[in-house]
């Protein structure tokens, strides 16, 4: 049986550009996952990288129409309105393909399982949760011409309804999967796109504004590939793509506690022994940031981390259900700088429920650690919402405000006012002039002009900022909009002064 599994091309209208919604990183690796799956099962499986060839949804319909399979799998991800091109695309293909059975699968399809059934009459099934061993069954039922609606994990059309079967058990031994297919190597080089390993599945926190728990549903919520089974696909990426620089997909890198640092250190042992000169990043949690464990990490490679801070407020992280305090996320921050790892950080500067002063006090931990040292860095995380999506704890409390919608594309998202009025009005000037901040900052700092713009727009930012934060805080009644909106006029036109001025001198020689 032919067997196609997609990653279709991703379509992001530029507004969205600096929105992420469809975290933790490893999603990438489902596709390659289902597969190798369908592979182990004797299936003539071809992993489909739509998005990495650069392809349209209507190149993508005609080379799938060319391929002709039986079966497509396709890990759907959220785009917003763009997600309708994709499923108009599986439509298309449908009519051209009447007998391909089109299942979706992913973080995405789990939670909008229904609304993507009841819509897209392109899709036949909907895998709900861990996608291999379900993906596996369907093509086994599908080839052997047996029923597949009985299929353990599966959601498909029931007349007028939406059918869900029983859930699948998580796979309790992740050594058991095959490891993940890839793109080809010259491609991936081409576009610059990392090698990802994936070590670890779940995570053992519980923060409102994540899904992740609820996808993988009941079971344990960190499962751990052993470190042999790791180490045995970085041999394999060693000798056939002369392996340099990898990054960890797992949601969170650590395991909980004790055992979960000791873990690390032996991985890290491992990696310096048996791949030297191989470097790598991680993500984790700030309180798994323990200072041995790093510099062991370091030696071996260590080079990159994304650290899930969120919040500079106590108040903040305990409603988010973080089971951190700012000063943890301080120290986290304080020991990366020290190792020299270079830090990308997860933030949330406003959530439904942000008072102003948990707004300043965040905005007093961010400069006063340092994190606010670039001009993409400080722009992305002084604007930042969090995004309620269906699936999530906070999604299920949210919705059910009266100024809150579910009218996003699917009721995939819940759009909110936040409940203090002047956070809101922040919020609201705070978005458009980062973002347009963001959008004037140079690619490349190739000499000093570039790096005096940097600065520029830095600085910018912050004043705009905490200019605004302290308008709001001096209005004794009332919501001082016009203060807001002159500043925000008013950082405009500097920003257009200093783009005119950079036009105007032209690219230094």
């Amino acid at each position: 049986m032919k067997v196609v599994v997609l990653d279709h091309p991703r379509i992001i209208a530029p507004a969205r550009a600096e929105d992420v919604v469809n975290a933790p990183l490893s999603s990438c690796m489902f596709t390659g996952y289902v597969g190798a799956m369908l592979q182990s099962g004797g299936h003539a499986a071809e992993m489909v990288d739509a998005n990495l060839q650069g392809w349209s949804c209507d190149e993508t319909a005609t080379r799938l129409t060319d391929i002709a399979p039986d079966l497509l799998a396709v890990n759907l991800v959220y785009m917003w309105d763009e997600t309708a091109h994709v499923l108009q695309m599986l439509s298309t293909l449908k009519q051209r393909l009447p007998a391909c059975h089109v299942t979706l699968f992913g973080y995405y399809p789990t939670f909008a399982c229904d609304f993507l059934l009841r819509n897209c009459n392109g899709v036949d099934s909907v895998i709900v949760g861990e996608p291999e061993l379900t993906a596996y069954q369907l093509a086994q039922k599908i080839a052997a011409k047996e029923g597949w609606r009985a299929v353990q994990g599966l959601s498909f059309r029931k007349g007028s309804v939406v059918a869900r079967n029983e859930s699948r058990p998580l796979i309790a031994d992740l050594d058991l999967l095959p490891f993940p297919l890839r793109t080809d190597r010259a491609l991936r080089e081409a576009r610059g796109v990392t090698p990802y390993v994936l070590g670890s599945r779940g995570c053992y926190n519980e923060c409102t504004f994540c899904y992740l728990n609820a996808f993988y549903g009941a079971g344990p919520c960190w499962r751990a590939r052993t470190l042999e089974n790791i180490l045995e696909e970085l041999r394999l990426l060693q000798s056939h793509e002369g392996l340099k620089y990898f990054y960890f997909a797992d949601a969170n890198f650590f395991g909980p506690g004790k055992s979960g640092q000791e873990r690390a250190a032996q991985l890290a042992y491992l990696i310096k022994t048996e791949l030297p000169g191989v470097s790598f990043g991680i993500e984790c949690r700030a309180n798994d940031v323990d200072a041995q464990t790093i510099t062991v990490l370091r030696e071996a490679g260590l080079r990159d981390v994304f650290l899930g801070v969120e919040s500079g407020c106590d108040r903040t992280l305990g409603r988010l259900r973080k089971h951190l305090r700012a000063e943890i996320n301080a120290n986290a921050v304080r020991v990366l700088r020290e190792q020299g790892i270079h830090t990308s950080f997860g933030f949330v500067m406003f959530d439904p429920d942000s008072t102003l002063e948990e707004v300043r006090e965040s905005f007093e931990f961010l400069k006063h650690n340092g994190i606010l040292d670039s001009p993409c860095v400080t722009a992305h995380v002084l604007h930042h919402r969090v995004r309620v999506l269906a699936g999530t704890p906070m999604f299920r409390a949210v919705a059910a405000r009266p100024l809150s919608r579910t009218e996003s594309f699917g009721e995939y998202e819940c759009t909110y006012m936040i409940a203090d009025a002047r956070v809101e009005l922040l919020a609201q000037y705070c978005e458009p002039v980062l973002r347009r901040i963001l959008s004037t900052v140079p690619h490349e700092t190739e000499n000093q002009a570039d790096c005096a713009r940097q600065t520029a727009l830095n600085k910018m930012a912050i004043d705009f900022v905490g200019s605004c934060l302290s308008a709001l805080e001096r209005a004794s009644n009332g919501l001082p909009r016009e203060d807001l909106e002159a500043l925000a006029q008013e950082s405009i036109a500097k920003l257009e002064g200093l783009h005119a001025g950079c036009v105007a001198k032209g690219p230094a020689r």
